[in-house]
């Protein structure tokens, strides 16, 4: 059986050859890239002989290809895979593997889950093997056969980092009326802020005085955040 392995972000296609494409989510735009997998073995399902019939093949002679190339493939699930609103929201990230059949007319025939992480990233990754482009089907003894594909859809998102000028070391900063250092600020998670403020020279030290001379960095957080996603990890 080929298998193949998308960080928006990442991806693993299986079939014969197990390939890894992970797909990462930053910012809606996803990259991705594969490594295969030396240590597969392939066992075909179907008798040989001559009689092929309907017979659903793991490891044909000739594997089933998706039009363009794998690049194709991959730029095809990164440009049409949509991360969960709410997995994003609440930091969920995993894998989902698909196993479907790629029919004689290299469409796609029966999907099943194999293993899943979460009810919408495992239902965005059904939706996007469903929406698969026809493959150019697989060949046994120069005849087209139906074939097994495993494909693996890692859902990863890439980290937020907080976008701030640098700041010296002696910058005042507040979180909704807490003292925090540079470093604890940078770790803040972009979404669960709701308002920064900067204060300089006389209106940073007339509120706050020898305290204030460098700058002071006020920030206000978003009331229903949760304390996950308040610290990026």
């Amino acid at each position: 059986m080929m298998k193949e392995t998308v960080t928006t972000c990442k991806c693993m296609f299986r079939y014969t050859l197990p390939l890894t494409l992970i797909a990462c989510l930053t910012a809606f735009n996803l990259t991705a890239f594969a490594q295969n997998n030396e240590n597969q073995t392939d066992v075909s399902i179907a008798a040989s002989g001559e009689n092929l019939g309907d017979s659903i093949f793991e490891n044909p002679e000739v594997q089933p290809q998706f039009p363009q190339g794998m690049q194709a493939l991959y730029n095809h699930i990164g440009n049409n895979l949509v991360y969960p609103k709410n997995a994003e929201e609440g930091n969920i990230q995993g894998k989902t593997t698909i196993r479907f059949v790629v029919e004689k007319d290299g469409s796609i025939g029966e999907a099943a889950l194999v293993q899943g992480f979460d009810p919408q990233c495992d239902s965005e990754a059904m939706r996007i093997i469903k929406s698969l482009p026809k493959f150019i089907p697989g060949r046994q003894k120069g005849k087209v056969v139906r074939t097994y594909y495993n494909i693996t859809i890692n859902f990863a998102l890439k980290e937020k980092k907080l976008q701030l000028p640098l700041l010296p070391d002696d910058a005042y900063i507040m979180v909704d009326g807490t003292r925090i250092t540079t470093e604890e600020m940078y770790k803040l998670n972009p979404d669960s802020i709701k308002s920064i403020n900067i204060l300089r020279d006389e209106s940073a030290t007339r509120i706050y005085g020898a305290k204030g001379k460098s700058i002071v960095v006020l920030i206000s957080l978003k009331k229903e955040i949760t304390p996950q996603n308040k610290i990026s990890k």
